[in-house]
């Protein structure tokens, strides 16, 4: 299906140059500018689409997205990571708010099957079509399209995270063990299944049996907690400067990227095997 096409990505950081060097590899034209602002004519005539990565906050995201909507066509769709929010908090400040699509990557692209396009009933749905189209045929054959305005892959991680939080700041567990049983228990099983299909697998009777008592506890709380918040006063942001919530030198950081690499790209071919298998079952 490719033919190449006129991409621009809007945004910085890590997760701009993955996206380049991913379209790219894949036959895309794509051009990168940190700003809207610097966007030149001679591009905005010739696109096919936008997709913007930022990481500002929501009020600057907002301006941009307002901005972009002044000066690119009203057929040009536009793909935006949402993060924690809503499209639809996007799409209100945006002129023909119908041609915006949010869009969850999962890090590194290049080695995952996984795009979440994110749509609602004010997305114009030939546009959402035409994307999944493309990315399905051409990026990522396992493209999910969710139609409920908010990223599913997201809130899944958010939860993880917010109870893996509670667990520390209560003192339940270190962070050294919430990191442990997650790679070690649903670490093992979910590249191969996912939670329902597990659930399947160890029978439903025993989890809808427990669900009462567990949901209860889990935890709800919305902010950072203390050993959390201290991580950021002290300017840490992980492996990108060495500081988390574990320590890297130079060397360490560079090991820690090489190895996450090399494991994605085993564990890519891993699950397309299994994948493959689970893909031919046949319902009976």
């Amino acid at each position: 299906m490719n033919s190449q096409r006129n991409i621009v990505i809007i945004g910085d950081g890590k997760w701009v140059i993955n996206i380049q060097e991913f379209l790219e590899n894949n036959a895309e034209d794509c051009v990168v500018f940190d700003s809207v602002w610097d966007l030149p004519m001679k591009i905005i005539q010739k696109l096919d689409l936008i997709i913007f990565h930022s990481e500002k906050e929501t009020e600057e995201k907002l301006h941009a997205l307002e901005c972009l909507g002044q000066i690119i066509g009203p057929e040009i769709p536009i793909l935006i990571n949402l993060e924690s929010q809503m499209l639809s908090t996007f799409q209100k400040r945006l002129c023909y708010h119908n041609r915006l699509i949010g869009v969850k990557w999962s890090f590194p692209i290049e080695s995952n099957y996984f795009l979440e396009l994110i749509s609602n009933g004010d997305t114009a749905a030939h546009l959402v079509e035409r994307i999944t189209a493309i990315t399905k045929a051409d990026w990522l054959k396992r493209t999910v399209v969710s139609t409920c305005g908010f990223s599913i892959g997201e809130r899944l991680f958010a939860a993880i995270v917010r109870e893996g939080m509670f667990l520390v700041d209560q003192g339940y567990a270190d962070i050294e063990s919430v990191d442990r049983a997650c790679r070690n228990d649903a670490g093992f099983y979910i590249p191969f299944v996912g939670n329902f299909r597990y659930m399947d697998l160890m029978g439903v009777y025993a989890y809808g049996r427990v669900m009462y008592d567990l949901n209860p506890e889990l935890a709800k709380n919305v902010q950072f907690p203390p050993f959390a918040q201290q991580v950021l006063s002290q300017g840490g942001d992980g492996v990108s400067n060495g500081r988390g919530f574990y320590t890297y030198d130079d060397d360490g950081k560079q090991h820690m990227l090489n190895k996450f690499k090399e494991f994605t790209i085993e564990m890519k071919q891993i699950i397309a095997q299994f994948q493959t298998m689970q893909d031919n079952i046949v319902d009976v």
